[in-house]
């Protein structure tokens, strides 16, 4: 399949002058691509025939080798045929739209062209401009340290925040411990202080029944005794210390 046409297709004079003017040949950039598209269509078939004559074995009967070429040759032909009428339309589409210049359209002369270029150069070479760009550098540079800087600082912060929150983690649990602990312990000497009381209150009781007993049978028996100066362990015989004695006791109860 060669180009079609080799000069203006569907394009107009003014858009060859436009582009002849700029070292540019439409033409030759389809005809590259028409012969490409070629290249890939005969390497296609090449290969499709090859893999056809190994499967079907076709080196040791003739008679199959030549039907597996006439076959390929016309799936050939109806490919060909298909793909010449796309490209057919591609081309024409590409002369008239992607290779086309406006209506009016001018290159601009050559002295403009100087001047505009010229200008363009005195712009990138503008002294005040470069001087600008570099403190925006120099800016950006001290920025971006700093920035690192923060980061770093950043960093640290939370491995200490890290730290610190599992430090406070352990107090709590440890304080935790001690006042399960101390709970404990609280409720066992109220426990030990209320079974002393207890036992005391007993021997209390039982002192002051025996006494009671004890100063019922004096009555009895001796009538006409006194009875302040019956042998007992009561309060009526008792001294000064071992009042004293009892009273802390109780306190300390």
């Amino acid at each position: 399949m060669d180009g079609g046409g080799g000069g203006g297709g569907g394009g107009s004079e003014e858009s060859e002058a436009v582009f002849e003017s700029l070292n540019v040949n439409p033409q030759l950039f389809i005809n590259e691509t028409l012969n490409t598209v070629d290249d890939l269509v005969d390497d296609a078939f090449l290969f499709f025939h090859k893999q056809a004559s190994t499967l079907l074995n076709t080196d040791t009967n003739n008679d199959r080798s030549q039907d597996l070429t006439q076959g390929i040759a016309r799936v050939r032909k109806i490919v060909q045929s298909v793909l010449d009428k796309r490209l057919a339309m591609w081309e024409k589409y590409c002369l008239r739209h992607c290779f086309g210049v406006p209506p009016g359209f001018s290159l601009p002369k050559t002295d403009e062209s100087s001047g505009n270029i010229l200008m363009d150069q005195e712009a990138i070479c503008d002294p005040d401009l470069d001087a600008q760009l570099e403190t925006l550098r120099n800016k950006l540079t001290a920025v971006g340290k700093e920035s690192a800087v923060l980061n770093h600082e950043l960093q640290a912060f939370k491995r200490q925040s890290t730290s610190s929150n599992h430090c406070v983690g352990v107090v709590n649990e440890a304080l935790q411990l001690y006042e399960q602990n101390s709970m404990h312990n609280l409720f066992q000497e109220m426990e030990r202080t209320a079974s002393e009381l207890r036992t005391r209150m007993v021997k209390l009781k039982t002192r002051g029944k025996e006494e009671t007993e004890y100063t019922k049978t004096g009555r009895i028996y001796n009538p006409n005794r006194d009875l302040s100066k019956i042998d007992s362990k009561g309060f009526s015989n008792a001294s000064l210390e071992e009042i004293q004695e009892f009273l802390d006791e109780m306190k300390s109860l």
